[in-house]
Parts: C-alpha cells; structure tokens; sequence
C-alpha cells in the first residue's frame, strides 16, 4: 500500500500496520454499534488513541499504543456480539 511503502523502516511499518488494524476495528464496532449503547466508549478509546500517540516518542510506544486500543475495541465487539 502506499503507506507501506513510504515507511522509513521496519518498526514504522509495523506503527503503521497497527494503527490501520485500529482504523478498521473502529468501523467495525460503530457499524456493530447501531444502538448507540458503546459510543462513548468507543470514543473514549480513539480519543486515548489519539493522545498517547501525539505522546509516543518512539516506535515502540505508538505500537503499543496501537496493541492496547485494538485490544479495547476487541472488547466492545465482544460485548457487542454477545447475544
């Protein structure tokens, strides 16, 4: 892809592999969300999301940063497909 391929370097490109993984749960779990039951929560993961990655000084900090919120979001769709 072009983001893939405008990474400098290994460890970006697997920043850049996490942060898309985010990017595509979110609009999983807003679609799964059609109740509005998570959207709070929801935005509070990007919003944190967003912080910590304006926060990162490093690779490694923006990848766990990326590991921690799909795993949040993992969460609500858990809870989403929970019937």
């Amino acid at each position: 892809s072009y983001y893939d391929g405008t990474s400098s370097s290994a460890s970006r490109q697997a920043v850049n592999g996490t942060y898309r993984t985010v990017n595509l749960l979110e609009i999983i779990v807003y679609e799964l969300d059609t109740t509005g039951e998570f959207a709070g929560y929801i935005q509070n993961v990007m919003s944190d999301f967003s912080y910590y990655d304006g926060t990162s000084s490093s690779a490694p900090q923006q990848q766990v940063n990326g590991h921690y919120r799909t795993v949040e979001l993992l969460e609500i769709i858990a809870y989403e497909l929970d019937y």
